[in-house]
Parts: C-alpha cells; structure tokens; sequence
C-alpha cells in the first residue's frame, strides 16, 4: 500500500511541470487570441 502511494505521488509530481506547461501555453493562447482580435477590430485597414 505504501508503495503505491508513492508512486502515485511520484506520478503525480512528475505530471504537474507538463500541466502547468500546458496551462501556460492555453493561456498564451488564449491571450495571444484576444489581442489579434483586439487589433483587428482596432485596425480595420488590415481587412483581407
């Protein structure tokens, strides 16, 4: 029982750097997203 538990703990420390990277990027993302709309919308010249 101890043993899974630590390596359920293992497991779930390792993952949390790739989630975090992750949540970072979505975020970058979403960021990313808005100020193209924003600057679309603010910029209407740049209409194609």
């Amino acid at each position: 029982m101890a043993v899974t538990t630590e390596h359920f703990l293992e497991n779930r420390i390792a993952r949390r750097p790739f989630l975090l990277l992750a949540g970072s990027l979505a975020l970058l993302m979403v960021i990313v997203a808005l100020a193209a709309v924003y600057l679309g919308q603010k910029s209407p010249t740049h209409n194609e």
